[in-house]
């Protein structure tokens, strides 16, 4: 798969949690099938969402000056680095969904999959 269609497929996919996430904070998505469906993380739904939006919004910022959709607002290095940590957060949130007791959570491993895959097309691309 060449990166610019990489790029392109995850920002579809984050533009796609971007509604998914705002759908839990609007209780259209229950709580419950989200951060492992723990009481202490529905307690805690709101910040947990905010901040999963925050970085969702930041990774897509990243990927727009990756894939040169806008100016080079950040140094090549940060948008690198910053690749490479969602690479690995995603990585983990993949493993953590495996383990998980729900089945909605299990099938999510499937979308962070892909996204870690996604992400490794892109940082191995030349095109800088």
């Amino acid at each position: 798969m060449k990166p610019n269609i990489a790029t392109k497929t995850l920002l579809l996919i984050l533009v796609s949690l971007v509604f998914f996430h705002v759908s839990v904070l609007l209780k259209i998505i229950p709580e419950d099938i989200v951060w492992g469906g723990s009481s202490e993380a529905r307690d805690n739904t709101y910040l947990l969402e905010s901040i999963s939006l925050l970085a969702t919004f930041y990774l897509i910022f990243v990927l727009l000056i990756k894939g040169s959709f806008i100016k080079q607002l950040l140094p090549h290095k940060v948008v690198k680095v910053s690749l490479w940590v969602f690479l690995i957060l995603f990585l983990l949130n993949t493993l953590g969904n495996l383990l998980a007791q729900s089945a909605t959570e299990k099938f999510f491993a499937l979308i962070t999959m892909t996204i870690v895959v996604l992400l490794g097309i892109i940082l191995r691309s030349k095109e800088d």
